[in-house]
């Protein structure tokens, strides 16, 4: 573990690949991981005792957050969750979807248009004793070969802090507490189009570590204004399907 506090309790929402690597590794870290679904299929029951939700998206993409059974409870589950101090680590490719679903404004980035296929991670200047690089494998590390997609061209949104970033100033990890609980964007496709790197699912056990151990003071629950806009365009979705 890192030089961080304590382990973490960790939900894990799959997208069907990278939770076959990513859980195991967790859980050799000392963590909790609790794991019982996709994300399309997440009935959005989030376990009492839970510090951090892992939203993978990154081999399975495209779908929406509680698809399969339950949108609205799914992305309602998630914003209260937030809200009452809880954290969230969100993967790409979920910046790249630019989904219109609540859930998405919580993320601490916007997508910019473009992808690229190889990352250099940095730390971004100032931030080297910063307690998610501190406890990394490598703070200085190359992922993807130049062939295949691997992260997206994103920028930060007000209130988000950049951790690690690309020779262009791209953020490749960066978190907000805007919303509550610490959110987390780790800018990396995950097994889209390879395995995890042990660089990778460093960054990823640091995050979590993070998130766990920095509540921010809980916000007001998103009110039923959210439910009533979701189900609005859950219906508006219904009827064009027709």
């Amino acid at each position: 573990m890192s030089s961080q506090s304590m382990a973490a309790v960790i939900y894990v929402l799959g997208d069907d690949q990278s939770e076959n690597t990513i859980n195991p590794y967790l859980e050799s870290q000392g963590h909790t991981v609790y794991h019982d679904s996709t994300y399309q299929a997440w009935d959005g029951t989030i376990p009492m005792d839970t510090d951090v939700v892992l939203y993978l998206y990154g081999y399975d993409y495209g779908d929406e957050l509680g698809e399969d059974t339950d949108p609205v409870k799914a992305n309602q589950s998630i914003l209260n969750f937030v809200a009452s101090g809880g954290g969230l680590i969100f993967t790409e490719w979920y910046a790249y979807e630019e989904l219109d679903e609540p859930v998405s404004q919580l993320l601490p980035v916007k997508y910019n248009g473009d992808y690229y296929y190889e990352a250099n991670w940095n730390v971004s200047s100032g931030y080297e004793n910063h307690d998610l690089v501190r406890g990394l494998a490598n703070s200085d590390f190359t992922e993807g070969d130049g062939s295949e997609d691997t992260y997206s061209d994103v920028s930060a949104l007000v209130g988000t802090t950049v951790v690690m970033e690309d020779e262009n100033g791209i953020p490749l990890l960066s978190y907000t507490h805007k919303h509550g609980g610490t959110v987390v964007h780790i800018n990396d496709g995950m097994t889209y189009d390879d395995a995890i790197s042990d660089n990778m699912l460093s960054v990823i056990n640091s995050a979590a570590t993070f998130a766990a151990n920095n509540k921010a003071v809980a916000v007001n629950e998103p009110s039923t204004i959210i439910l009533m806009f979701i189900s609005l365009l859950a219906l508006v979705r219904l009827r064009g399907n027709r």
